[in-house]
């Protein structure tokens, strides 16, 4: 074999990746474009950092045993010879490491946070990928791969097997996630399921793909998984110690969802302050205050504590506000007043609003102003706005609002003193 055929060969090989590179890229693109859901993205991300490799991989794999044979002989020197097809194996030992270390690197981007996905990238991967890749350089790296590790109950784990395994609970963890993100905001929707049940189902289906996924890859690693009883008989005894509290959160996760007690986008009052269901999670549920702050609460408190849900606004809820006036005003003036107040974009027609007079207070006629709204979480503003709007109409109308005052009269009692007030 000439230099002129090898360059050729090589040459096809490169023209071949480059166009089956774009056509991979093309057909992802457009396949996941007529997916519409929340975890496309992501899914593309990997898929599209694999596509070099892939179609490199692809060549050299479908190139094996056809390239022309005879050795090659480098500048017409016996002593320079090489084999096509050992260059080829070669050359595919390192694309190989090449396609793990962008699965790798995708892998680790779409899990962490973009700061700590570019340190791990940057401080573990990249140089440890840097070292495979000098081993298959030298032609070593099989034997790196293959050497053992005893472990204690006897058997033995080789490196290959534990990058393999790692590598597939990644795996397995993404398409979990993809799955979720598929059912809950693509397939159930469409399907005629509330919010609260996919959210449930999906979280369900994301946990139970989870660990099939992990015990099936420990299964292929060789480990019985008759072996998994030992590990349950030990977390059962720490569950007796310290794990209790977080067993309670996990079951209390399960019953708020299937309960449907909770789902994201709810207004709930939690010690008194209303926040906004962001995720039910499988220990703990993320909401957001009114000051846009993300607090957890374990689902364990929320489950045995009680608990106002004003829901998504798919039904009214009463908003109170309370007055006082003074004795001389006329009740229903006051009531015509305070209806005019009610005036409000927030507050609905029907139900239509109402004027309670609930109370002769020590100082005050005290009234409250009763609407219904269909949106939840702007309670606290509606209020506000509507105490403003009280205020301005009732002193428009020259109805006094009083304060607390006392009168004390002294009838008797000062001629003792010597000095007695006048009458």
């Amino acid at each position: 074999m000439s230099l002129v055929d090898f360059l050729m060969s090589l040459a096809l090989g490169l023209l071949a990746t480059l166009v089956l590179a774009f056509v991979l890229r093309w057909f992802i693109t457009t396949l996941l474009n007529t997916m519409p859901w929340s975890g496309r993205d992501k899914v593309r991300d990997i898929l599209l950092a694999l596509v070099w490799p892939m179609a490199a991989l692809a060549v050299l794999t479908m190139a094996a045993g056809r390239l022309p044979g005879g050795m090659l002989t480098l500048w017409e020197n016996p002593a320079l010879t090489l084999d096509p097809e050992a260059v080829r194996a070669w050359l595919a030992g390192l694309v190989r490491v090449w396609f793990f270390y962008a699965l790798v690197v995708a892998v680790v981007r779409v899990v962490l946070a973009p700061a700590n996905a570019a340190f791990w990238v940057r401080r573990v991967v990249r140089p440890l990928f840097a070292l495979l890749a000098l081993a298959q350089a030298a032609g070593v790296l099989d034997d790196v791969l293959n050497y053992p590790i005893p472990l204690t109950s006897g058997q033995v784990l080789t490196v290959r097997g534990l990058v393999l395994a790692t590598v597939s609970v990644a795996v397995v963890f993404i398409v979990a996630r993809a799955i979720r993100a598929y059912m809950e905001t693509s397939f159930l929707p469409k399907s005629g399921f509330d919010p609260a049940v996919s959210y449930a189902v999906s979280a369900t289906l994301f946990y139970v793909v989870l660990i099939v996924g992990v015990l099936s890859v420990i299964n292929a690693l060789g480990f019985p998984l008759t072996t998994l009883t030992v590990i349950a008989g030990g977390l059962s005894v720490g569950l007796g110690f310290g794990l209790q509290a977080i067993f309670n959160n996990l079951a209390s996760g399960f019953i708020l969802m299937f309960e449907r007690a909770l789902a994201p986008g709810d207004v709930i009052v939690h010690n008194g302050d209303e926040v906004v269901v962001e995720r039910i999670g499988i220990r703990s549920t993320l909401v957001r205050t009114r000051g846009n702050v993300l607090m957890r609460i374990p689902n364990a408190d929320l489950l045995n504590s009680p608990l106002a849900n004003y829901g998504q606004g798919e039904e009214a809820v009463r908003v109170g506000v309370g007055v006082g006036v003074s004795y001389d005003a006329d009740p229903r003036e006051v009531e015509r007043l305070l209806l005019q107040a009610a005036d409000h974009p927030l507050v609905l027609e029907t139900p239509a609003p109402q004027v309670a007079f609930v109370g002769f207070g020590d100082n005050s006629l005290d009234f409250e102003l009763r609407v219904w709204t269909n949106q939840p979480q702007r309670i606290p503003m509606l209020k506000s706005e509507l105490r403003y709007r009280i205020f301005d109409v009732l002193s428009q109308h020259g109805v006094e609002i009083p304060y607390p005052q006392r009168d004390v009269h002294l009838r008797s009692g000062w001629e003792r003193l010597g000095n007695a007030p006048d009458a």
